[in-house]
Formats: C-alpha cells, structure tokens, sequence
C-alpha cells in the first residue's frame, strides 16, 4: 500500500489534489467492491484498488486538461489565422480604395481636358464657319462684278462691231461718188450721224 504523500509525489500532484480526487471517486463509486484507503496509527493509506482508480482519475484529469490545452491551443492559432487574413484583407481593401482614388483623380483630369478640348474645337469651328461665310460673300460679290464687266465687255464689243461696220460701209459710200465735194459733205453727214448714234447709245 501507499500513502497519500507518496501517490502525491509519484504523480507530481499535491496531496490536496489527491484528496479531492479520493472524495470525486468515492462520490461516483458510492459502494465500491473493495475499500479504496485503510488507516494505520493514524495515516491513509490507499489500497491497490484504491491506487489504480487514483490514477486512473489523475490521467483522466491530465488528459483532459492536456485535450483542453491542445484545443485552445488550435483556437488561438486559429483565431492568429483569422487575424492575420483579415488583416491582409483590411490592407488589400485599403490598396484598392487607394487605388479606385487615384482613379477617379485621373478620370476627373481626363473629363475636364477633354471638355477644353471640344471646347476649343468648338470656338475654332465657329471661327471656319466665320470665315467660309465671309470668303462665301466675297466670291459672290466677285462673282456679281465679272458678270457685270462680261456684260459691259458684251456691250463694247457689239458697238464696236456697229462703227466698223457703219465704217465700212460709208468708206464704201466714198469710192463710189465721182464729186468730191458731194463725197464730203457725206463724209461729214456720216460723221455727224456717227456722232449722233454715239450719243443715243450713251
């Protein structure tokens, strides 16, 4: 048999863990088969029966607490873990936002040059169309004078067809009078009637 000091001290316990133990056992083994300690002058002993299911329950307790540590162990990595992603996640979230920013900094840059840009094109169009309605009117008006120079051009031309045919023929009129002086009276009645048509058609 063994003593309570030395169930203690064999299983790295106090014997005030011993004895608590002894007491669970005893409260689930209300009648057990054989006794479980024996006194002798005053000291417990346990009894080989009493001895196996102390340590039984030691181990049991030990495990236990071993199975506990373990879980709590894997909890904790677990939770380390879940951290750790969420962290890593939390930075990507602010990587991104950071990133979305600049983003949108950019297009803002990009819509607004774009705006001076259709802006400008659109004065310089003002400005083509201004001056394709100016060079429009100028050439009309251009177009208006030479019609109007062919025209006086047309004119000229025809009335000096007219004297050089009123020429001709009075030329002709000449060579054919054998009086001299009867040729210039008619040379200067033809002169006169020359002078009179100029001034009707002025």
């Amino acid at each position: 048999m063994i003593t309570v000091a030395e169930i203690a001290k064999s299983c790295n316990t106090s014997t005030t863990t011993i004895y608590r133990t002894l007491k669970t056992v005893q409260q689930e083994n209300a009648e057990p088969s054989t006794p479980l300690t024996e006194k002798r002058k005053g000291i417990t002993y346990f009894t080989e029966e009493g001895e196996r299911m102390i340590r039984e329950c030691l181990n049991a307790v030990e495990q236990n607490e071993e199975n506990n540590s373990t879980q709590s162990n894997n909890v904790e990595r677990v939770e380390q873990s879940e951290n750790a992603e969420i962290l890593f996640l939390r930075k990507q979230n602010e990587n991104l936002l950071q990133e979305l920013s600049k983003q949108r900094e950019e297009s803002s840059k990009d819509r607004d040059e774009i705006r001076k840009e259709r802006e400008q094109n659109q004065l310089l169009l003002e400005k083509e169309r201004e001056h394709s309605r100016q060079q429009a009117e100028r050439l009309a008006e251009l177009s208006d004078k030479l019609t109007e120079l062919t025209k006086n051009e047309q004119i000229l031309a025809l009335q000096q067809t007219k004297n050089t045919l009123l020429l001709d023929e009075r030329a002709a009129d000449i060579i054919s009078e054998p009086n001299g002086t009867h040729q210039e009276e008619k040379s200067g009645g033809f002169l006169r009637n020359l002078f009179k048509g100029k001034k009707k058609d002025n």
